[in-house]
């Protein structure tokens, strides 16, 4: 196989992947997230001329518009450009809750993640938000705000999950590289995901460390680009009003708040509910609970997406699926 076959498949991977979602791509989109198992870089130019000229790919996408989709999907452009208007809605409602945690001088970062953080939230959706803080107090930080969310009604209900606020994800400054919770035969939506938060405050740099804590995604996306949390994502889209970095510091009792830490930390983990404990694994990496990590995604469809993705790349006759 050529290069320019190789070029090819990427091509196709890359958006056949963003097909699960309902997500047509640009031509940046699809040079910024092209998926490369041998880690090369490739540049705009080749990813575009590849995309206009070679008439092998025109079999299998088409053009709409500024975006690209595989054939007899043209229906998900219409999707796409509706669930970005919801999700701008939905962006600036997180936000306003971004600012409000923000006070509390222990949060280091705080991103929109999942289908909100790439801008495809569907009317139903709730608002995940991915929360970095300071060593030591992960517990007290989910303690605070898990209360004032459900204080005031935001925490999503059985009976209510849209643009209710979803605190499934919290991390320790010191613990930022999420390699480890990787699926073991492979985990392209934990690599894209990593991609596509988009930061709603951050405290000095901890963005830009999150990146370099994260450049092991480099070995399949070699173009992506990382955020600076400073109210831009690097490659191109300017997020002024969405996006801000937020240098208060209050002053805190660090050995205080680590005293109280353990203290919720007890109190929160025998009030778990049944199905996350059931869930609870050494090793596991769908629902985590320890003093650097929690995670509580007991829905976690990653190997299901990863499988199907496969699926669709044989279906798209791409040789090793």
């Amino acid at each position: 196989m050529n290069l320019q076959d190789i070029l090819s498949s990427d091509l196709l991977m890359t958006i056949a992947y963003f097909d699960l979602f309902d997500y047509p791509l640009t031509t940046f989109e699809i040079w910024k997230w092209l998926w490369r198992e041998d880690g090369e870089r490739v540049s705009y130019g080749a990813v575009q001329n590849e995309l206009e000229k070679n008439p092998e790919i025109k079999k299998y996408i088409v053009r709409r518009g500024a975006f690209w989709c595989l054939k007899g999907r043209e229906n998900i452009v219409a999707t796409r450009e509706e669930r970005y208007r919801l999700a701008i809605a939905k962006l600036q409602r997180a936000r306003r809750v971004a600012h409000l945690f923000s006070y509390l001088p222990w949060i280091e970062g705080i991103a929109a993640c999942n289908s909100l953080g790439y801008r495809n939230a569907s009317t139903k959706s709730d608002i995940d938000l991915f929360i970095i803080v300071r060593p030591g107090t992960i517990w007290l930080v989910r303690f605070l705000t898990v209360g004032f969310l459900a204080m005031f009604g935001l925490r999503p209900m059985s009976e209510k999950i849209a643009d209710t606020i979803c605190l499934s994800f919290f991390v320790t400054s010191d613990t930022m590289n999420l390699e480890h919770l990787q699926k073991p035969e492979g985990d392209p939506y934990l690599t894209y995901w990593i991609t596509q938060l988009t930061p709603l405050f951050g405290r000095g740099d901890v963005w830009q460390k999150f990146w370099e804590a994260n450049s092991w995604i480099k070995k399949f996306l070699p173009n992506a680009l990382s955020t600076t949390g400073r109210g831009t994502w690097l490659y191109g889209e300017s997020l002024p009003s969405l996006t801000k970095v937020h240098d208060r510091e209050l002053l805190s009792d660090y050995s205080m708040s680590v005293l109280v830490n353990n203290m919720v930390r007890r109190w929160q983990i025998a009030h778990l509910p049944q199905r996350l404990r059931e869930r609870i694994t050494v090793g596991g990496t769908d629902v985590v609970v320890s003093d650097q990590v929690l995670k509580f995604h007991d829905n976690d469809r990653r190997e299901l997406y990863r499988d199907r993705w496969h699926r669709a790349l044989q279906k798209l006759q791409l040789s090793h699926y």
